[in-house]
């Protein structure tokens, strides 16, 4: 992280590379999002089986990709996803 920022206060980083580099940094947040949500659901499962709907809020339900990613899960595990509109 801390490089990244140093060459890009330098103007060492061109447009396409900050772009990757945040790309790489939502797709990453994503899969960690989703695969601690998984662990939680599968568990919540187990406590209560009827549970029905995944409710996501903040920063997280702001994020389309996250989003997305969520919804995917939700499908797969038989759950409404509920997120602020």
């Amino acid at each position: 992280r801390e490089v990244v920022i140093e060459l890009s206060d330098q103007n060492k980083l061109d447009a396409q590379v900050i772009a990757d580099v945040c790309a790489s940094f939502q797709y990453t947040v994503t899969e960690v999002v989703k695969n601690r949500l998984e662990y939680a659901i599968d568990v919540a499962k187990k406590m209560l089986p009827d549970i029905e709907t995944l409710v996501v809020a903040g920063g997280v339900a702001a994020n389309q990709c996250i989003k997305n990613s969520l919804k995917e899960l939700c499908v797969q595990h038989d759950l409404k996803l509920a997120v602020p509109t």
